[in-house]
Order: structure tokens, then sequence, then C-alpha cells
């Protein structure tokens, strides 16, 4: 949202939950098991690849993404 105006969008972690972490592992961001710092920073790579000045931009996509599937799956 660029609320922060002293904090880089490029130094910031992803947030990762449940369905975070089974999108990135789905997309090959990850292959950890566990929603840590790791794996939050190991995400955050491979978005950078995508766009390196604000990795995090994916952020609410992967998590929307994720909670619609696990939906369809109940």
């Amino acid at each position: 949202l660029g609320a922060w105006s002293g904090v880089s969008a490029s130094s910031l972690i992803v947030p990762v939950d449940t369905h975070v972490l089974k999108v990135s592992q789905s997309l090959g961001l990850t292959k950890r098991k566990t929603a840590d710092w790791k794996t939050a920073v190991e995400i955050t790579d491979g978005l950078r690849r995508f766009c390196a000045e604000d990795p995090v931009r994916y952020d609410f996509s992967l998590c929307r993404v994720g909670m619609t599937a696990v939906r369809k799956m109940k």
C-alpha cells in the first residue's frame, strides 16, 4: 500500500500462511514444508525474479488463490 515512506518495498518479506505456502509449493517457489522465516525468505527470493523492486506485491494473489482452492476442495 506504500504507507511506510521509510521502508523500501524491495526489503519486505512475504508473510507466509497455509494458503501462501501451498500455492508457493505448487509454483515451485519453495520445497519447504513449514511456514517459517526461511520459507518466507525463499518465497520472497523467488518472487524477486518477477519484480525485484516489490516482490511482496504478489502476496494477496498467492493468498487468494490458495483460499479459493481450499474452498473448492471441500
